[in-house]
């Protein structure tokens, strides 16, 4: 029996093709660098624009648009680096099945406005948050709406004098917006990986995430370390959060919920509705590895 093809995309695919090839199947991987260990592990396809920066819209569609007409692909699993890609995905989703949370889905994650009134509706703690630039600018940070890697949270400088305060809790269905705001907190960044599928929720394990600056970018991502135990309120906590931010969102496959950690205190910064970063640390504790999980949720 021939093995079915996967196509795994993201600004770095190589784990992602790494655990496809650990399940036995073909990966066929599309990222902006294609790496040595990347193209050991798979067929690699370049998609970067030329500044290397970036997703090539038109490339990536035409990769995905001729890889359908394949019998032995069954579709495509968006890593890291589609977060504010939202057309694109679309575009690409209609060329070839997504295999992961569909995009209304993602959307309601990744938008402020819709993210977090939910977890108010669940008494789930988070950082002071709004849509609009802080009055005052001291204690805030600006965060771009579909970033990722923590490159993009930033100190804010000066606010506007006309500028004011804006609850989340104002709108009830707010527009979409570039940027949102929040109180800076202490406590150690944490995140939780876990497996849905759609009602039933499987929780991984706990990492710490290593944050840190990058010239002027005072939180940049730069790695994590897991397992990590958390005592039993915070782990309480954490598990209450993860499962309600599922259920209600109706979550499918590998995602992670990143959060702060202040003694026993959980305090949720987002969910990434996608397989993240640190599904490297534990892919060998499931048998065919974390993609073929991934997919059969």
């Amino acid at each position: 029996m021939v093995a079915p093809v996967v196509v795994v995309a993201a600004s770095s695919a190589r784990m992602l093709a790494e655990s496809a090839r650990r399940a036995g199947m073909r990966p066929v991987a599309l990222d902006l660098f294609g790496d040595l260990d990347t193209r050991r592990a798979a067929h690699w396809l370049c998609v970067g624009s030329q500044d290397g920066l970036g997703f090539d819209a038109q490339r990536m569609q035409a990769m995905l648009g001729r890889l359908a007409g394949r019998s032995d692909v069954l579709g495509w699993v968006a890593g890291g680096g589609f977060e504010d890609c939202a057309e694109l995905m679309q575009t690409c989703a209609q060329a070839l099945p997504l295999i992961g949370n569909d995009l209304d889905t993602l959307a309601a994650m990744k938008q402020p406005g819709r993210f977090f009134p939910m977890l108010d509706g669940y008494g789930i703690r988070y950082p002071q948050t709004q849509l609009t630039p802080p009055s005052s600018p001291s204690g805030w940070l600006s965060k771009s709406v579909g970033g990722t890697g923590g490159g993009h949270v930033r100190r804010v400088g000066r606010a506007s004098p006309h500028q004011r305060n804006a609850a989340l809790r104002v709108p009830k269905t707010p527009a979409p917006v570039a940027h949102y705001y929040q109180r800076e907190s202490s406590g150690a960044p944490m995140s939780a990986l876990f497996l849905a599928d759609g009602t039933d929720v499987l929780l991984i394990a706990f990492n710490r995430l290593l944050v840190g600056p990058v010239g002027r970018r005072p939180f940049v991502f730069q790695g994590a370390v897991g397992p990590v135990s958390l005592s039993d309120e915070a782990g309480a906590a954490a598990r209450h959060a993860v499962d309600q931010i599922a259920r209600h969102a109706g979550l499918v496959g590998l995602n992670s919920m990143d959060f702060l950690l202040d003694g026993e205190a959980v305090s949720v910064l987002e969910i990434n509705p996608r397989p993240s970063a640190t599904m490297d640390l534990h892919d060998d504790r499931f048998a065919g590895g974390l993609l073929k999980a991934h997919i059969e949720a």
